[in-house]
């Protein structure tokens, strides 16, 4: 039954599809498969690389909107007011085959890099009566296509009442021509049969042509009707023309001013594209069919909200997307019953045959477009996580013991957070004694949660009830869950707390304090990176403590010692206490992590060691001389560390010469990196290794106080990453050493390989292999979210084998999916494949990663995998149970039972090409199946591929 509603569903959505497509237009603005003539268009201007709106659409006047074509080239012109325009310093396109400008920003002023490749706006006075307008003509490459645009908006008379604006855009033009017909009219001919010559014959026909469109035309706003006047204007031409042929002389003339007015009324035919409108129904269906959960929907079986209703569980979609729905306090409007609705709304208008465009476009840019299912998948609750917790009775800095509650909690809270923001749910335990008088039922906790502004707390009273999560909570332990975490809070600003209250009564929407019984606590999910700084602290204390100041060989220089412990005291007092935030708490952390680099690097190293001159002679920065200094890269904005530390290394030669300050520094993966600026400049390169792939990078910088702009521009076609973006440079001055009279720039392999994630294009990958360094396994295994995880101690022992990897941030992500490269290289791991890549023959090899192409190698020369049937191997697609339990039979060498057959409620779903071993790896115990179903089609986990391996080796070790 499920197999045929599947193929009537697919049926259906084929055949929308295909009624959407009938109007869809060409594919380019070619001389070819356009008409020429000019068109009323729509039009909008979107943010750059978005589909929102851009602000400065608000600028432009609206219904002015006029392409025009000739000879296949394409112009666009609409109006702006005057006033608006006054603020346009630059407004231009970008030329067909040129590079996008690049917008740079230093101490506040912007600068664009790229110009030459854009043809700038022509504009002219806007006629009568729009004369307070002023028309702008931009030259478009593809009139279906999104056309990129640069402006400068510089508000030198403050015309928009705000502080001075002054701004450099990106944005792209979009042209709205659902509804209009571009495509070469039929014929094209004059109608005189080819010979040039126009006869009463000819005329004659045409004008029965003319008669008969005006007897089946309708005016009207509908598909096949035709504009209003469109039938009227048809008719006097025609009258005219009939009375022009009268006269033999004029016959032409009749002919040329009746074929002109035919082709202009076929032109005025209504048109109306439903291709957009078919598009959304089909990707609402395909959604709906992956059989989406809202918000709440595990705990009670109806749609929850942020404030009320029931708990969110792992893989559920939250109510308040895409519009904040909510009836009374009790029953949202679910984000799947919204799609619902709109897809019954969206189906009921494509059949509607009067549908006007008007109504279309309605709906789809002003109802539908806010359903970016990108965006809806990044709004989903499935990234868990285990997180240590801290129980305080305050969060006042210093704060350094635990609230006399602490035994009410457990030590650690379940972390839900969403797929793509930092939206997160966190479900606290508190135990509960069914022996004394208090019941942890209902919504009996309240919690206030976190301003979005700086993180911290509301009023008191200002707190919602926090819900039960009721799957979860046995006789003993109550879970509740809490909203911790906003989806617009990084580490920089999101403090990391959440207060409590409890007990509390709840009635009339209200959470109520139990006179001489409710208690308030803070949680913080600090703890694991309050324990690193501390254990960071205390190796910092350690090594200044054993380290000895001098001038011989593995010792430091005088003062270096109480430079270090002042950090060690700072990043102590800062960060180190219980209650520290967690800005804070990182703060201390890199603060202290660069001094100790700064300190570790004056250690001598030999007895003449230049960066160790007499005493009396070394320069103090910033005096004149050379010097080595820490730097960062940080995320554009923010005070995180960007992925571009990782190119670089980090430790520059710092010139100053009369106060200006020339940096040098080492860039990694050098041929990859194609675009680096700093302050705007491309800087000079003073040495290259290709062998080494680095080169050495310098910049004339006129302070390195404060945060200096930066910009990157990648170009990795091994890995498919072609990106830029822009960077923040932080130098460390107070690490600046002196570093002699000839200092060499510090170098280091520039090989470094492909960023985490970035080894198979899409999908952020564990540390795999040569291009993650290769680091020896851990002999003990710690990872954050793994304690509670059924799969803990077989993740634990392929760790320690060498199996598999954690990922750089602490994790190990049990539950994400498992791609056919990271498995290949699992397995040829644990059963020790031998050979190379002699050159794999798969039409996507390029796309291989190093890390992965010998195992993958392995795995095919061993019959474990193999490619399909289109030459290629698709090492990032991601494998299915029934895969796994095929490679795995293989390895195994399983003998294969024909009449054998695995029993599961759901075995009708094995496919035949899988059935005998999924029956022989279940036989063997190698696969188990998930409440009494095998689940064939599901991607498979890394925890269950880690499980699967870890039997297999218990397999042979048993024969």
């Amino acid at each position: 039954m499920k197999l045929l509603f599947r193929r009537s569903l697919a049926i259906v959505m084929a055949f929308a599809l295909f009624l959407g497509i009938l109007h869809i237009p060409p594919a380019s603005a070619a001389s070819s498969s356009v008409r020429d003539g000019e068109f009323d268009v729509p039009f909008r201007y979107l943010k750059d690389g978005s589909t929102e709106t851009s602000a400065a659409d608000t600028f432009m006047v609206k219904n002015s909107g006029k392409l025009i074509i000739k000879d296949g080239k394409a112009v666009f012109e609409h109006q702006v007011t005057k006033a608006n325009y006054s603020t346009f310093e630059y407004f231009g396109s970008r030329n067909p085959g040129k590079a996008k400008a690049v917008i740079t920003s230093s101490g506040g002023v912007e600068s664009v890099n790229g110009l030459d490749g854009y043809t700038p706006a022509v504009s002219g006075d806007a006629a009568s009566p729009n004369n307070d307008n002023v028309v702008i003509r931009l030259e478009i490459e593809d009139v279906y296509s999104l056309q990129d645009i640069v402006m400068h908006i510089n508000d030198k008379e403050n015309i928009f009442g705000a502080n001075y604006y002054n701004h450099w855009y990106n944005a792209q033009l979009q042209l709205q021509l659902d509804g209009i017909d571009l495509s070469p009219l039929p014929g094209g001919g004059d109608g005189d049969g080819g010979n040039g010559v126009i006869t009463r014959d000819t005329f004659n026909s045409l004008v029965s042509a003319a008669n008969l469109l005006l007897g089946s035309a309708v005016e009207g706003e509908a598909d096949g009707q035709y504009k209003t006047g469109s039938i009227a204007e048809l008719q006097a031409k025609l009258t005219l023309a009939n009375a022009l042929a009268a006269d033999d002389d004029y016959l032409e003339v009749a002919y040329k001013t009746l074929d002109t007015a035919v082709k202009n009324f076929k032109n005025n035919v209504v048109v109306v594209n439903k291709a957009a409108l078919s598009r959304w129904i089909l990707e609402a269906k395909t959604w709906l069919a992956k059989d989406p959960k809202d918000s709440g929907f595990a705990e009670s079986g109806i749609a929850s909200s942020l404030r009320f209703g029931a708990a969110y569980s792992e893989g559920e979609y939250p109510s308040e997307f895409p519009a904040y729905e909510e009836i009374s306090y009790g029953v949202p409007l679910g984000l799947t019953a919204k799609v619902r609705r709109e897809l019954a709304a969206a189906e009921t208008l494509f059949q509607d045959a009067a549908a006007t465009q008007t109504q279309v476009n309605t709906m789809v840019y002003e109802k539908l477009a806010k359903y970016n299912w990108e965006d809806i998948e990044k709004q989903r609750y499935s990234k868990k996580s285990e997180a240590e917790i801290y129980v305080l009775d305050s969060i006042a800095e210093g704060t350094n013991i635990l609230s006399q509650y602490a035994g009410d909690f457990a030590d650690t809270a379940e972390l839900l957070q969403q797929e793509g923001y930092l939206g997160t749910f966190a479900n606290i335990t508190i135990h509960d004694d069914p022996n004394d008088s208090i019941d942890y039922t209902g919504k009996s906790i309240a919690q206030s949660s976190p301003r979005s502004t700086d993180g911290l707390f509301g009023p008191a009273n200002s707190a919602n009830p926090g819900k039960p999560v009721t799957l979860s909570s046995t006789a003993t332990e109550k879970v509740f869950q809490s909203y911790v975490r906003s989806a617009a809070q990084p580490d920089s600003l999101w403090q990391g707390f959440v207060r409590i209250r409890y007990p509390m009564t709840y009635a009339d929407n209200k959470v109520t304090e139990i006179a001489g019984v409710t208690k308030t606590v803070f949680i913080s999910f600090n703890a694991a990176q309050h324990k690193e700084l501390l254990s960071f602290i205390d190796q910092a204390q350690q090594l200044h403590d054993k380290a000895v100041e001098g001038t011989g060989v593995g010792q430091y220089p005088t003062g270096s010692k109480a430079t270090l412990q002042t950090a060690i005291d700072s990043a102590t007092t800062s960060g180190g206490y219980l209650a520290a935030p967690r800005p804070k708490i990182l703060t201390a952390t890199t603060d202290l992590q660069t001094a100790l680099d700064t300190f570790k690097a004056a250690a001598i190293t030999s007895p003449t060691d230049p960066g160790t001159p007499p005493v009396g002679q070394t320069p103090k920065y910033p005096e004149d001389g050379n010097y080595y200094m820490n730097f960062r890269i940080l995320k554009d904005g923010t005070d995180e560390d960007s992925i571009m530390s990782r190119y670089v290394n980090t430790r520059a030669l710092v010139n100053v010469s009369g106060g200006a300050k020339s940096v040098s520094f080492t860039l990694k993966q050098s041929k990859e990196i194609t675009g680096l600026t700093l302050n705007g400049s491309s800087g000079s390169v003073s040495s290259a290794n290709t062998a080494n792939n680095t080169r050495v990078a310098t910049f004339q910088l006129p302070s390195l106080s404060s945060k200096i702009n930066g910009w990157v521009d990648v170009n990795w076609p091994e890995i498919n990453y072609v990106h830029n973006y822009d960077v923040q440079f932080l130098f460390s001055e107070s690490s600046a050493v002196y570093a002699g009279e000839n200092p060499s720039v510090p170098g280091g392999s520039g090989n470094v390989g492909p960023p985490p994630g970035l080894e198979v294009p899409g999908k952020e990958e564990e540390a795999e292999g040569e291009g993650e360094g290769s680091e020896e396994p851990a002999t003990t295994v710690q990872f954050s979210d793994i304690n509670k995880h059924w799969a803990k101690a077989n993740i634990e022992a392929a760790v320690k084998l060498g199996i598999v990897n954690g990922f750089t941030d602490g994790s190990f992500r049990p539950e994400n999916t498992v791609s056919r490269g990271e498995f290949a290289v699992m397995i040829s791991r644990a059963l020790m494949l031998e050979g190379e890549d002699s050159g794999m023959v798969f039409q996507d090899a390029g796309s291989i990663p190093g890390w992965a192409k010998d195992h993958i190698a392995r795995a095919i020369a061993a019959g474990l995998m193999q490619g399909f049937a289109d030459d290629t191997f698709r090492v990032s697609d991601q494998l299915s149970r029934a895969q796994l339990a095929v490679i795995i039979a293989r390895a195994a060498s399983l003998k294969l039972d024909g009449a054998s057959s695995a029993n599961f409620t759901d075995s009708a779903a094995i496919p035949a090409w899988a059935s005998k071993e999924v029956a022989a790896a279940v036989d063997a115990g190698l696969i188990q199946g998930k409440d009494n179903r095998f689940a064939p089609n599901e991607t498979a986990t890394r925890a269950e591929a880690i499980t699967m391996i870890m039997r297999l080796l218990a397999f042979f070790e048993k024969k």
